[in-house]
Parts: structure tokens; C-alpha cells; sequence
């Protein structure tokens, strides 16, 4: 025979599992939403309105709060349904972080790091969430553009093209590294400037449109300013045209 006592002598506690986890107290939560990764996060503002109350008054890491913000915000487009199916179809398995540790070996021997928001973009920007030309892996091409439906793919093996990776530009009398962000291979396109100790004040982390080999302009403070730049100039914040 059992030993288990029946259901209707047992106590309830906040961690008992006939306690629904909605119903767990404020406290417990507000601890636990502080440790999830950021697909956790999302999907925890669906569970119930009292979760999505409590999620943004989390103790969450500042680059990924930045992430669960722009993510909440493309949700209630009306474009996001008629766009999912362009971006979802066909996902394909992928290790994001034996890309980051590939990509982190080939920056670190320069002396490089990539922004923190840049690193969480790529570890936990949801697959199906990703823009028709700023998927994560995409990085792993050199550019962000015309990935059409495959643009939400995740790229099966790390791979990161030699060939205008990175280069050198002129900041005035000084020169910094850069990765290139998007344009194909030519020279000309968006590049984000990853070095932090080359003297220039208040670079790192920075966008830059280049032509030739000439900075034309600084677009944006942040890897995150510029996505939400670009989300700026498609309707709804999901780019349907490559549908």
C-alpha cells in the first residue's frame, strides 16, 4: 500500500505543488524572475497578469531588461502575427554559445570585447522573435540584411568570415577597432566599435557609417540604440517587406 497521505490531509505551502505558481508571494518571485534568462522572462508575462506586473520589477541585468523591453514592445504590433510565419520558418538548431566562444577567441587576440548587450543579443534574443535582418547568427555572415524567410535561422555552425571582420578606423588622430555590421564585404556599411583602450574617449560600444574609408557618422550610442533605430523605420517594429 501507499504511504503517501491523501491529498486532503496534506499541507499547503508556498513551495507545495498543489500551490498554483502563480499564486507564490510578491517576494518569492520577484527573486526568482531575477535569476531567468531572457526566453524564461518573456514567457513568463503570459502566464498571468500579476506576472507581467511583477517581471519589470525584477532585479534583472540591465542588458537584458533593455531586451525584454524591446521584445514587449514588438508584441502588441499588428504586424507581428502576418510577420511570424516569414520569421519562424524554417528555425534550425544552433549553439550560440560555442559561436560567442569562437567569435570571443578571434576579438580577445586583438584585444576586443563585444558590448554587453551585443553578448545577450546573441545568447538569448529568441530565435522566433528574430527581425527579417537582425537575426543573432547573422553575425556570423558580417551583415544583418536580406536573410528573407531563413532570416530567423540560427547559423548550424559557428562561422565567422576573415575577410572584413574587423579593420581599423580613423577617430581623429587615433585609430579603433571595429566589426562590421552590415553591407556585405565591402568596406562601406555599419561598424561598431569594439575597442575600448585605444585612447579615444567614449567610442566603445558606438555605431558608425562608413563609406570607403572614411567614418561618415556616428548613428548610435549603443548596439541596442541602433537596433531600436532601425525598428524605428519598419511599421509596427516588424519588417514585413521580406515577407
Amino acid at each position: 500500500m501507499s504511504s503517501n497521505p491523501p491529498l486532503e490531509s496534506r499541507k499547503s505551502g508556498p513551495l507545495s505543488p498543489d500551490v498554483p505558481p502563480a499564486h507564490l508571494c510578491n517576494e518569492l518571485l520577484l527573486k526568482i524572475f531575477s535569476e531567468l534568462k531572457l526566453p524564461t522572462l518573456i514567457a513568463a508575462t503570459g502566464v498571468c497578469r500579476k506576472w507581467r506586473a511583477l517581471v519589470p520589477c525584477a532585479d534583472i541585468l540591465p542588458a537584458r531588461r533593455v531586451l525584454l523591453d524591446l521584445h514587449l514592445s514588438i508584441i502588441p504590433s499588428p504586424t507581428f502575427l502576418p510577420a511570424e510565419d516569414c520569421a519562424i520558418a524554417p528555425l534550425c538548431s544552433s549553439d550560440r554559445e560555442a559561436f560567442l566562444e569562437k567569435l570571443d577567441r578571434r576579438l580577445v587576440g586583438k584585444g576586443l570585447r563585444l558590448p554587453e548587450e551585443m553578448r545577450f543579443w546573441v545568447l538569448e534574443w529568441p530565435g522566433a522573435a528574430a527581425l527579417s535582418w537582425a537575426s543573432p547568427a547573422d553575425l556570423s555572415q558580417t551583415h544583418l540584411h536580406g536573410k528573407r524567410a531563413n532570416s530567423a535561422n540560427l547559423a548550424p555552425e559557428p562561422h565567422i568570415e576573415k575577410k572584413f571582420f574587423t579593420d581599423t578606423w580613423l577617430v581623429g588622430d587615433r585609430g579603433i577597432h571595429m566589426m562590421k555590421l552590415s553591407g556585405g564585404s565591402a568596406p562601406s556599411g555599419f561598424w561598431i566599435a569594439l575597442d575600448d583602450k585605444s585612447g579615444v574617449a567614449d567610442t566603445f560600444g558606438k555605431v558608425y557609417l562608413c563609406a570607403g574609408r572614411e567614418i561618415l557618422d556616428q548613428v548610435a550610442s549603443s548596439w541596442m540604440e541602433w537596433i531600436k533605430r532601425r525598428l524605428g523605420k519598419v511599421a509596427g517594429g516588424r519588417e514585413v517587406a521580406y515577407c
